[in-house]
């Protein structure tokens, strides 16, 4: 209860959201999101090898025939060979060979800038439905609860406005793993949409769970009633999300480096989904409430339930 008794000292976690999202925008403003070969124009060399080889040594040797060379990434016992531009393949596939003559069979891609115009659109059109549909489960799972409109409102918008926030620190944190060479590549992005779809799972068990308090409680305004919800419900909530982060880790560590480096960033991210939901989310619905009472266009829907 100390924890929780920390997490709902306003003063305090209004401050640390302030920090987190300035430190979050100035990352991706000035340090931006570095795309790997997946989504930019690049070459790419991929091979298997049963024994260990020793990457920095092999990255020499093809460095001196091919100095556009990158990086080298391990994920088991595939290889991945990274080059800026376009090279070609019997180039890659001879200076890797005469790097090590014990080498397996060399596949080589090429890939093109366009990819990642393609992939912001998809990403952004799907973010957008999402979205829309995740409002619309929440005003509608809340109706005939004893909430009025400018309570449902307050709920909807603050979920959404949390949503963007932690998604915000996903993308801080690629940005944060750009300054060590870690670019963002495909398998990347797809635990990104992953952990973006287990945050989205969290607040709807969390809106389904307020279902079920609102049965049993009075409402008098939103902000309280979510306050005396998350004392009740902290436990669960906890639960989940301890389940959630050992559910995601299990199979990141699986797949290695560079893969492995997401852990903290899917960790913090995690964590702050956690406080939002037991405390920011109570700053947020106090704020669209005070704004509902000061807009004369919307402030009938104060008194009329939903």
């Amino acid at each position: 209860m100390k924890i929780l008794n920390l997490i709902h000292n306003y003063k305090i976690t209004g401050v640390i959201a302030v920090l987190i999202l300035a430190v979050a925008v100035t990352l991706i403003y000035f340090q931006g999101l570095k795309f790997g070969t997946d989504f930019s124009k690049g070459t790419e060399a991929t091979f298997y090898s049963e024994t260990k080889i020793n990457t920095q040594d092999l990255e020499k040797k093809v460095k001196k025939d091919i100095p556009v060379l990158e990086k080298v990434n391990v994920a088991g016992n595939t290889y991945s060979v990274i080059f800026s531009g376009t090279v070609k393949a019997e180039d890659i596939t001879s200076a890797l060979q005469k790097a090590d003559q014990k080498l397996g069979e060399i596949t080589v891609f090429n890939y093109q800038a366009s990819q990642i115009a393609y992939v912001k659109v998809r990403m952004m059109y799907s973010a957008e439905l999402i979205a829309l549909a995740f409002v619309i489960f929440v005003i509608f799972s809340l109706r005939g609860k004893g909430l009025t409109y400018s309570d449902i409102i307050a709920l909807a918008l603050s979920d959404l406005l949390l949503l963007c926030f932690e998604l915000l620190i996903v993308f801080a944190g690629f940005a944060l793993l750009g300054v060590f060479h870690i670019f963002i590549n495909e398998m990347l992005i797809i635990l990104a949409v992953l952990l973006a779809f287990i945050l989205l799972i969290i607040k709807i068990f969390a809106t389904l769970r307020f279902q079920d308090f609102l049965s049993s409680h009075e409402v008098d305004q939103i902000a309280p009633v979510w306050k005396r919800f998350t004392v009740a419900d902290w436990p669960t909530t906890t639960f989940i999300v301890a389940f959630v982060f050992i559910l995601l880790i299990v199979p990141i560590t699986v797949l290695g480096a560079p893969i492995i480096y997401f852990i903290p960033v899917m960790l913090f991210t995690i964590l702050v989904a956690y406080i939002s939901e037991l405390s920011f989310k109570i700053l947020l619905t106090k704020g669209i409430d005070f704004l509902v009472e000061k807009i004369p266009l919307i402030s009938t829907l104060k008194n009329r339930k939903w």
